[in-house]
């Protein structure tokens, strides 16, 4: 995870063993959404809303752009929070793998450092990445296994 100098954003880049089409449905249907992150109504249509339902809430987001299989990027909004953005880029491999970069952009100053220490750089999922570094665990990680 890193900040790449932006104060208002959280960045995190992995490798996956899976292809980019496997990749962009974890992130695009329903039930493996469901299985990373948390149950939602969605489809990658640009402008469509969905809300996002977790156990202290829900976010309401919408689609902003979708260019399958490499780019994903919709609006989010916590209960009480701030509007934000989150970008998935999704890259082939040399080796038919996919680099993924998410980034969490417009968060508020104060609520950084506690996504840091929350171990946000652990949310992965579990399709093979492969890490640099120290490990840090996200505590929805174990939920992340899925067949896409």
């Amino acid at each position: 995870m890193k900040s790449d100098g932006r104060k208002d954003e959280v960045r995190f880049e992995t490798e996956l063993d899976a292809p980019p089409e496997k990749v962009w449905r974890a992130l695009t249907v329903p039930e493996y959404v469901a299985r990373w992150l948390a149950p939602a109504d969605m489809g990658p249509e640009e402008g469509g809303a969905f809300r996002l339902e977790g156990e202290d809430g829900g976010i309401d987001c919408r689609i902003v752009e979708a260019t399958r299989p490499h780019l994903l990027r919709y609006s989010w909004r916590e209960e009480g929070g701030p509007d934000s953005l989150v970008s998935f880029r999704l890259a082939a491999t040399e080796a038919g793998g996919t680099r993924l970069t998410i980034v969490h952009s417009g968060l508020a100053r104060p609520a950084l450092p506690a996504l840091r220490i929350a171990g946000v750089s652990g949310c992965r999922m579990s399709l093979g990445a492969k890490r640099s570094g120290p490990s840090m665990i996200a505590a929805n990680e174990p939920a992340m296994a899925m067949a896409a």
